[in-house]
């Protein structure tokens, strides 16, 4: 069994002989909506966790703020052939304990990241179909079985650990000790478990190959509800908050020694239809149906309910100020009348009820807007039962509707814009699900669409950019046009914090305490 962060801290103690740290002046207090579930980077793919591995570990490559792809781990890398990658790996990198990175480390990790099973969004997804292998301590080879244009993509997200710190998967190995990492940061402190008063503190280190990290302590508090994260910055018991409230933004602009900064608009809120249709009777199912769920929608109404221009109405799956977005899209106007009318040609007249799910995402409105979504879908006489849930169950725990017995289904969920969108987000939103692949991990509403599916995989084996791109933008057009999922708001991500700090925002949400500077 997988221990709390809690139990962690007693193996931190035991790593490091932890006493209280004396007074710093370069600390860092974090307010975080969400907390990290583990200090291992092999178990969850939630923000919150690769937030923290961000700090504690080094991957083959790394993702800067600006989503482009620089050294990690590998100083260099290049092709033998067109399926087999080689990286050549850096000689100044140690870990904690001080000892060198080696390759041997390297297949280790990704065959431990590979088979965790526990994790509800694991990793496995970006090492499917790679086979690793050491011709020497400083050289690590991957092959595939064609050639694999994402491979920098999907190694960036793969944290390093040192070999024979646990067991083939962390799901086994976690009680016996917490995986060695090699980031700019180590443990130096865990405060209680998953509850709302549990803390990370960590300890910059001046030996990092990358040169010493910008703050000598970071922590990372749990302050999951919007008016304790506020309380904390305008007290000065957290130098930077995630999430702001959207009730407290325009307080905080004005609160004296507090300032807001927006990022891009990174986060898109959609909704995702139960389209698996087995013996028939799913209106889901029918295009009709949907389009006519489209039409009914009020995507600027939604949009209002976050401050003013943070938040816009959502055409497609990127926003137009995101490389790869659509040209010349316009979001559907509400129109409830061609709503009705195609309801009436698909049988459906007299509606029908629909089973609805919100996850609360602290610091967002998905409750008003998962309830404003539910009156509009009344004006047609579909009747959604909003049923509210803390996170979204992932999907190899989330069957069709249709093999479970229950009413068709709706929900709300939201995307982070990562590296290699829109093609990423196609492979996670819109593909097939395939267990065996990874493909189709976030698909909630089993969509399926065969021809899809194959220019998905067209433009993952594309070498040629200008090709990949055509095949991406191909089925990111043809997914809209069959209503996979329904874009709703496009929303810029905020945080709050001291007018002594400035930030440079990561497109992907995750915080980086090496781009949070103090203000000449």
């Amino acid at each position: 069994m997988r221990p709390t962060l809690a139990a962690a801290a007693v193996i931190i103690a035991g790593l490091h002989g932890f006493v209280p740290p004396k007074a710093m002046a370069a600390e860092l207090v974090i307010g975080m909506t969400n907390a990290p579930q583990s200090l291992d980077p092999h178990y969850q793919h939630t923000r919150a966790d690769r937030t923290l591995a961000l700090h504690l570990y080094d991957r083959l490559v790394e993702i800067d703020n600006r989503m482009q792809i620089t050294p990690g781990l590998a100083e260099s890398w290049g092709y033998d052939a067109p399926d087999v990658w080689r990286f050549h790996l850096r000689d100044d990198a140690v870990f904690h304990d001080g000892s060198p990175v080696t390759a041997e480390d390297v297949l280790y990790s990704m065959e431990r990241a590979a088979t965790e099973t526990e994790a509800a969004f694991g990793f496995s997804i970006f090492l499917r179909g790679k086979s690793f292998s050491a011709p020497d301590s400083r050289t690590v080879q991957v092959q595939t079985p064609e050639p694999y244009p994402d491979m920098l993509e999907d190694l960036a997200r793969i944290a390093i650990v040192k070999k024979d710190t646990g067991g083939p998967a962390p799901s086994e190995t976690h009680s016996d000790g917490l995986p060695i990492g090699s980031g700019p940061y180590r443990p130096l402190q865990v405060d209680g478990g998953e509850d709302e008063s549990s803390a990370v503190v960590l300890e910059g280190l001046g030996s990092h190959w990358s040169g010493a990290p910008r703050w000598e302590r970071v922590t990372f508090r749990h302050l999951p509800a919007g008016p304790e994260r506020v309380k904390a910055l305008i007290e000065a018991e957290a130098d930077l908050i995630d999430a702001p409230p959207e009730a407290d933004i325009q307080r905080l602009q004005d609160e004296e020694g507090v300032t807001v900064s927006f990022g891009p608009a990174s986060v898109l809120h959609y909704l995702y239809l139960g389209q698996a249709q087995e013996g028939g009777g799913n209106p889901l199912a029918d295009i009709r149906i949907r389009a006519a769920i489209s039409l009914v929608i009020d995507r600027t109404a939604l949009s209002a309910l976050w401050s003013e221009g943070r938040a816009s109405p959502a055409a497609q799956f990127l926003s137009p100020d995101f490389p790869g977005a659509l040209n010349e899209i316009s979001p559907t106007r509400q129109d409830s009348d061609a709503a009705l009318f195609l309801l009436n040609d698909a049988g459906h007249g007299s509606g029908f009820t629909l089973r609805f799910v919100v996850a609360d995402a602290a610091g967002a409105p998905v409750q008003r807007l998962g309830e404003m979504l539910v009156s509009m879908l009344s004006e047609i006489r579909v009747q959604a039962e909003l049923e509210s849930v803390g996170t979204l169950p992932p999907i190899s725990k989330q069957p069709p509707a249709s093999q479970t017995g229950q009413e068709p289904n709706a929900g709300l969920a939201h995307w982070h814009v990562q590296p290699g969108d829109p093609l990423f987000m196609l492979r996670a939103l819109v593909h097939t699900p395939d267990p065996d692949t990874g493909l189709g991990m976030a698909n909630r509403g089993h969509y399926s669409n065969t021809e899809r599916d194959a220019l998905i995989g067209q433009a993952l084996a594309a070498s040629d950019p200008e090709q990949r791109f055509a095949f991406t933008q191909q089925a990111m057009q043809l997914a809209l046009e069959d209503m996979a999922v329904l874009p709703l708001v496009h929303v810029r991500t905020a945080w709050a914090m001291r007018d002594t700090l400035r930030i440079e925002p990561r497109a992907d949400g995750l915080i980086d305490a090496d781009a949070i500077f103090l203000r000449n």
